[in-house]
């Protein structure tokens, strides 16, 4: 990947493509790249041509659920996030990670981020 957009990019698809094809209708999908957000919402611009190919399939994958977003969310408020990224960067294997049930050292992130959105979605 050539630059930290391509790869939030990449990891955006592989989430949504993988969502799709379990067939979840409702989700919502978290960023903290506000470039990004804006270029699946069409609020951006100019798509870089590097990453169009990955907006266009990561925009039909979300087509297949009913009801899927991204948003943005900065990342000082976005504590999950940070500690999925850590996490990740900490395993040996390269191989994507889904978790289907919230692994017990993610749940007090998640507490933490609960007040955050509330905030900043309210």
């Amino acid at each position: 990947m050539g630059s930290a957009l391509e790869i939030e990019a990449e990891a955006l698809r592989w989430a949504a493509h993988s969502l799709a094809g379990f067939g979840y209708r409702k989700i919502t999908f978290e960023t903290d790249s506000q470039v990004l957000s804006k270029m699946l919402r069409g609020e951006e611009e100019k798509t870089w041509p590097r990453v169009r190919p990955i907006i266009q399939e990561i925009q039909a994958s979300l087509l297949k659920s009913s009801e899927s977003e991204v948003v943005y969310f900065p990342r000082s408020g976005n504590k999950v996030a940070d500690r999925i990224a850590k996490e990740t960067a900490a395993f040996t294997s390269f191989v994507p990670k889904l978790y289907s049930i919230v692994p017990s050292w993610l749940s007090s992130c998640l507490e933490a981020d609960k007040h955050f959105v509330e905030q900043y979605v309210g």
